[in-house]
């Protein structure tokens, strides 16, 4: 049961135009850097799966516009 639905899934990723990647380097103070390791391994233990440090700042990043966008419409 559990195959078939990993290869629906599959399926679906794989349809259309593949995502686009946007490579990105970012330059952090060492006390963000270890603030975003912590929260990273307080996501992994709620989530009982690995977090990538890629997904912190992806999320991080997300936020900031998301706080930014409504500063800026008021």
């Amino acid at each position: 049961m559990e195959s078939a639905e990993g290869s629906e899934i599959q399926q679906k990723e794989t349809r259309g135009r593949p995502g686009k990647t946007v490579r990105l380097s970012v330059e952090l103070a060492m006390s963000d850097a270890q603030s975003a390791n912590t929260l990273a391994g307080k996501r992994m233990r709620q989530a009982g799966e690995y977090v990538s440090f890629d997904r912190i700042l992806s999320e991080a990043i997300q936020c900031y516009v998301k706080h930014f966008s409504t500063e800026s419409g008021n």
